[in-house]
């Protein structure tokens, strides 16, 4: 006989990057497609009732819940919670270079965390660091996912290359530190005019970029604005450094979605988890943590308009095949008819 189909809701805490990426925009049409019912609650709105049961449901969590919630929660458990973690708060505490108030805004996170930990059945993680760190809890890995519909082609090299950075304030201290060699590879001459550079740090793009003619400083843009914009952002090479850091080692592989998901070829550390999604060479650079080595990445990348645009073509095709939507749904369904 087969089983009847549990009510799904989407506790939403304002986390819109994580709940679309590991739910919302992958598995959410296929479920609905058959006969889930899924609904997303803005909590930060809407404050918990005494009618507000989930007795018979799914509930699923995004990073944070508000105190008011989680003690409704507490009091009236549903029937089975899921946890989505995708970065590890607790290492905020210990990396220096964060923002003050985003390390003290991830050490609350990292709190309210411990409480919906206490109530998940099930708790799932974004990176293979995070299910080590989340180890006592039984974690399973979810990889981000996109839909074939946020990519567009990649664009060749012709006069003015542009590079490109997707990072937010938090990776602040990342593109910091290869800030030099941006520096340097938008005051070469060859046989293409200067480069450009775009940051979509806004204002809060390191100032030594910010100072020089060919850096054009965008947003920061909500994600909902973002995603919108996204296809007419136009790139042929994006960087995605990452420091060795305690807040850095839990970070999934977001940046090569958004990389390639702009027909960019990236420049990524080469650490976890790029060192083993990309194939040097072949679908992005690998970078050591010397500024030199990210310079010669992107001259490597200028320099040889046509390899890179195979190369942007070879990263996309991997990251359309890793992250296709109906994988989520098959990981989902699994998930939620193992009661």
């Amino acid at each position: 006989m087969k089983k009847s189909v549990a009510s799904i809701y989407l506790l939403s805490d304002g986390c819109k990057p994580t709940e679309d990426l590991y739910f919302w925009d992958s598995a959410v049409p296929f479920l609905r497609r058959r006969n889930y019912t899924v609904k997303r609650v803005d909590c930060r709105r809407y404050l918990p009732g005494r009618d507000v049961l989930f007795d018979d449901a799914v509930v699923i969590v995004c990073r944070s819940l508000s105190a008011a919630w989680i003690k409704h929660l507490e009091k009236n458990r549903p029937k089975r919670l899921v946890y989505i973690i995708d970065d590890y708060f607790s290492g905020a505490a210990t990396s220096d270079g964060l923002p003050r108030m985003y390390q003290k805004k991830l050490s609350e996170v990292d709190l309210i965390a411990q409480r919906i930990l206490a109530l998940a059945n099930d708790v799932l993680v974004s990176s293979h660091s995070l299910l080590q760190r989340y180890a006592d809890y039984a974690p399973m890995l979810l990889n981000p996912s996109m839909p074939a519909a946020a990519f567009t082609s990649a664009i060749r090299l012709y006069n003015q290359p542009v590079i490109s950075y997707h990072g937010t304030r938090a990776h602040l201290q990342d593109l910091e530190h290869i800030a030099p060699a941006i520096n340097d590879v938008l005051g070469e001459q060859s046989v293409f005019k200067t480069p450009r550079f775009y940051s979509l740090m806004g204002r809060h793009t390191p100032q030594t970029l910010r100072d020089c003619p060919n850096v054009k400083c965008a947003g920061p843009y909500s994600w909902g604005l973002y995603k919108r914009l996204r296809p007419f952002m136009k790139a042929q090479i994006s960087l995605a450094p990452l420091l060795d850091t305690p807040f850095n080692s839990g970070k999934s592989w977001i940046k090569f979605l958004d990389i390639t998901a702009i027909g960019a070829v990236g420049v990524y550390s080469k650490r976890a988890p790029y060192a083993d999604l990309i194939d040097d060479g072949i679908t992005g650079l690998l970078a050591s943590d010397d500024p030199a080595h990210w310079r010669e990445c992107m001259l490597r990348l200028i320099d040889d308009p046509i390899g890179t645009q195979k190369m942007a073509v070879a990263a996309q095709k991997k990251a359309r095949a890793i992250a296709q939507p109906k994988w989520h749904y098959r990981f989902w369904r699994r998930l939620l008819d193992n009661d």
